[in-house]
């Protein structure tokens, strides 16, 4: 009896347990996608790294990172990350760019894989992914929500970094030296004036652009997370400048919900174990340096190359003089610029995070930061300047040499003319009447040199026309005169032939009279 008493409450003490395990199972609520939309140059590469690397772990928090994970053969489908290929394929319909980038069938591959009914592991899953290739203003919200609609609660991430900062970093990003690949990182031969082979824009005339700021202003944060925000009912914003914690930390502990095994890994990390920092840019002062030197002659192409230039004015610079990139007389923003990139700083951080705002680590710490920028990373080199010291043209000439060749010479020539550089003259002379500076409209050559073509054919074809004309009109006068000549003899040397109009007010003028005299 008592054996049978025993067993009924250990049987009911079992159940009670099961019990109580499966109700928080079956009382949550849908599972869970995490979408990072960037925007870009605010840690994204620093997350989708440190991502798969703790794969593993966030599978332990039941979550499947997409771009890492097997789904079906998505990343076999197109050797493209999925996640790059959902940005692709969720442009806004019937525009270029979707129907260029989309690979026919992806759209409908992907939904149908994300709502397979069979595939029990991913509908008991949680979903992760980033991309910053969602933070374009051409991407349709609604298309990205279509995707998860039904299975997931969705989470939008949408990070934070000061504009004036932002901006800075995207600069160097488009025009750093040590990437060659596609539309990102200057190209490492000198330019020439056949091809705008080189993007030589410092950060000063790249912002000054008006176009440069309005699109850019379109992928910063506030313009990102309203577009979500009109879609989505869960947009947060990843703050990283609050100080508590690193990018790659806030994002793991506070923005993915539940990611327990994965946070806790990330933060067992001791401070040499961690990651660098990844794809952080670097100062393009001694490109723009030596690209500048090169447009004015002191330095032959034909004896050194671009990159080891740059890297012979950087061992200069660092290790002969102790300085650094930041050193070089600076060329800043002006003060109605500055004052424009503060107002839109001070603007977008209002918008996106009042409450951080009004804090001591909002509006007061921006404006103090923002005074260290404008004399530092919001300035270019002042190549002018620099060109302009004996020691650094000494050094240009042992180093690179000027003894520039007759198609070296020409052809530096071609692009450096509009600064008022003589690349050709020797001893070379420094640019005075034009600051070194506008050689960013290097990259509008060949549309300026289109212009003066098709000018100079117009020119031609106006004198020919005028020779055209001048030959009718002067072979009809000799005829006339050949005519008078023959029914009244030679006429007197040197005279002029009448013209048109001449001739019709002469006949006028003796009609007149004519009739005058026949009145009489």
């Amino acid at each position: 009896m008592w054996t049978l008493r025993w067993l009924v409450h250990r049987s009911l003490a079992f159940s009670l347990s099961t019990w109580c395990f499966l109700v928080p199972v079956l009382t949550t609520s849908k599972k869970v996608a995490v979408i990072h939309v960037g925007p870009r140059k605010t840690g994204t590469t620093s997350i989708q790294k440190s991502i798969d690397i703790y794969k593993e772990a966030f599978r332990k928090d039941s979550y499947l990172v997409v771009d890492y994970d097997s789904l079906a053969g998505l990343r076999d489908f197109n050797k493209t990350k999925p996640s790059r290929m959902i940005a692709r394929c969720c442009k806004i319909s019937g525009s270029f760019r979707e129907e260029r980038s989309c690979d026919e069938g992806y759209f409908e591959k992907i939904r149908n894989v994300l709502h397979d009914d069979k595939d029990t592991i991913l509908r008991s899953s949680n979903l992760i992914f980033s991309s910053e290739y969602l933070d374009g203003p051409l991407v349709d919200g609604m298309k990205v929500r279509e995707l998860l609609e039904g299975g997931w609660d969705v989470r939008i991430v949408v990070a934070y970094r000061r504009y004036f900062e932002w901006v800075s970093s995207l600069y160097s990003e488009l025009h750093r030296v040590d990437k060659t690949r596609g539309s990102h990182g200057r190209v490492q031969t000198w330019p020439n004036w056949k091809s705008s082979s080189a993007k030589i824009s410092n950060v000063k005339s790249w912002w000054e652009k008006k176009y440069t700021r309005q699109f850019h202003e379109g992928i910063h944060t506030p313009a990102v997370f309203e577009r979500y925000r009109q879609v989505f009912d869960d947009v947060s914003v990843l703050n990283m400048h609050d100080g508590s914690q690193e990018v790659v930390d806030n994002f793991f502990c506070e923005q993915v919900p539940n990611a327990t095994f994965a946070c806790q890994a990330l933060r067992d990390l001791t401070e040499n174990q961690r990651q660098p920092n990844w794809n952080a840019g670097a100062s393009t002062a001694y490109d723009e340096l030596a690209v500048a030197a090169y447009l004015s002659g002191f330095v032959n192409g034909g004896n050194i190359s671009r990159q080891e230039m740059r890297d012979r004015i950087q061992e200069r610079q660092e290790g002969k003089l102790n300085l650094t990139a930041n050193d070089f007389p600076k060329d800043c923003l002006s003060e109605d610029m500055l004052d424009q990139l503060l107002k839109q700083s001070l603007l977008a951080e209002q918008m996106v995070l009042p409450s951080f705002y009004a804090s001591p680590l909002g509006e007061e710490d921006l404006r103090r930061q923002f005074q260290v920028a404008a004399t530092s990373t919001l300035c270019a080199v002042d190549v002018k300047k620099v060109l302009a010291d004996s020691d650094w043209i000494a050094f240009f000439k042992s180093v690179g040499g000027n003894n520039l060749s007759h198609d070296e010479s020409h052809a530096s020539s071609k692009v450096g003319w509009k600064a008022g550089v003589h690349p050709s003259r020797h001893p070379p002379v420094p640019p005075s009447t034009a600051p070194i500076s506008e050689l960013d409209d290097v990259w509008h050559l060949p549309q300026t040199v289109g212009r003066m073509i098709f000018l100079i054919s117009l020119v031609l074809l106006f004198f020919l026309y005028s020779l055209r004309f001048s030959a009718t009109a002067s072979s009809v006068c000799a005829g006339r005169q050949y005519s008078d000549e023959m029914t009244t003899g030679p006429t007197v040397s040197g005279a002029s032939c009448k013209t048109f109009k001449e001739e019709e007010a002469e006949s006028l003028l003796v009609g007149k009279n004519n009739s005058v005299a026949g009145r009489k």
